[in-house]
C-alpha cells in the first residue's frame, strides 16, 4: 500500500504487476518505466524482477496476494487504485485471482478502482463472479481506443 497524490484515490495497491503491449495506447505506458526502476532497487526489487526487459514488458504478470491483507486490515473507508502497475485483465491473470480481490472487498468500506485495456476480459470475469456472488464496491475504468479486441 502506498499513499498517493492521485486525486481520485487514497492508496495504490499493485496486486498484479506486469503486462503485455496490446495496442497503440500502450506506447507511452508509465507503468513499464516504474516497474523497470523498482526492479533495479535492491530493497524492493524482487516482485518486479523479470517483468521488463529493454524497456518493454516481458508478458509475465506477478500476483501479490500478500498485499490484500493491507486492504483488509483497514477499517476506515478509503479509495484504492488496484493494479496500478499492470492490467488485471491480462490473459495471464486467472479468474481465481480476480475473485480473491472481489471476495476481500465484500462487506468492507473500501472502494476499489481498476483500469484495464481489456474490458471484454473483465466483463466476462465479472459475469462469472456475479453468478456465484454479489459484486463488491468496484469501479472499472478502461481505455477506449482503436484496439481490435
Amino acid at each position: 500500500m502506498t499513499a498517493t497524490g492521485i486525486s481520485w484515490c487514497d492508496f495504490t495497491l499493485p496486486l498484479w504487476v506486469g503486462c503485455t503491449k496490446c495496442s497503440p495506447g500502450c506506447d507511452h505506458c508509465y507503468a513499464v518505466g516504474q516497474v523497470h526502476r523498482l526492479a533495479h532497487n535492491p530493497r524492493v526489487g524482487a516482485p518486479f524482477a523479470g517483468l521488463v526487459e529493454d524497456g518493454q514488458w516481458t508478458g509475465r504478470v506477478h500476483w501479490r496476494p500478500e498485499l490484500l491483507r493491507q486492504l483488509m486490515r483497514r477499517r476506515e473507508p478509503a479509495d484504492w487504485f488496484v493494479s496500478s502497475l499492470g492490467d488485471w485483465g491480462h490473459p495471464a491473470v486467472p479468474d481465481e485471482q480476480r475473485f480473491e480481490l472481489l471476495d476481500a472487498l465484500w462487506g468492507r468500506p473500501q472502494r476499489v478502482f481498476t483500469l484495464t485495456k481489456r474490458p471484454a476480459v473483465i466483463a466476462e470475469s465479472l459475469h462469472r463472479y456475479r453468478a456465484i456472488g454479489v459484486l463488491a464496491p468496484l469501479w472499472v475504468g478502461f481505455t477506449a481506443e482503436n484496439q481490435a479486441a
